[in-house]
């Protein structure tokens, strides 16, 4: 916690600037593993999903800073977001990384005879005229 607003919006902005950098390659990833009639889909399902994922934390913040009684004071707003923001930030970095190990396990156990990383690339490759698979 600081006391000068420029050093508290400078730190925020490198804060927001890394935590975010994962939300344009996620969104390439869906498009990337899903088959092209499932694009629209799939991404709405994710935009769905991040959606209300990202409202629990407004929810959250007032919920601490008027029912916890050592927040009750005129700092509880300081001190819900001090409390919130960076749990959610680590548990956001152990679900990322063990992710991580889940799909670098699954992408050796998969890995196809061209050396890519896609889970559909078989299916879209032995696929006929009709759409079905041979």
């Amino acid at each position: 916690m600081v006391d000068s607003p420029t050093t508290s919006y400078g730190l925020l902005f490198i804060a927001y600037v890394t935590a975010e950098t994962w939300l344009g390659p996620a969104a390439a990833l869906v498009q990337d593993i899903t088959l092209p009639g499932m694009r629209a889909q799939a991404s709405a399902v994710y935009i769905g999903i991040i959606s209300i994922v990202a409202s629990i934390g407004p929810v959250l913040v007032p919920l601490f800073s008027d029912h916890v009684p050592a927040f009750s004071d005129c700092l509880g707003l300081r001190y819900a977001l001090l409390c919130t923001v960076p749990t959610f930030y680590f548990i956001s970095a152990l679900i990322f990384g063990s992710l991580g190990l889940v799909m670098k396990y699954w992408a050796q156990k998969h890995k196809n005879k061209s050396g890519s990383y896609a889970i559909f690339t078989d299916a879209i490759a032995t696929s006929n005229d009709n759409g079905k698979t041979t």
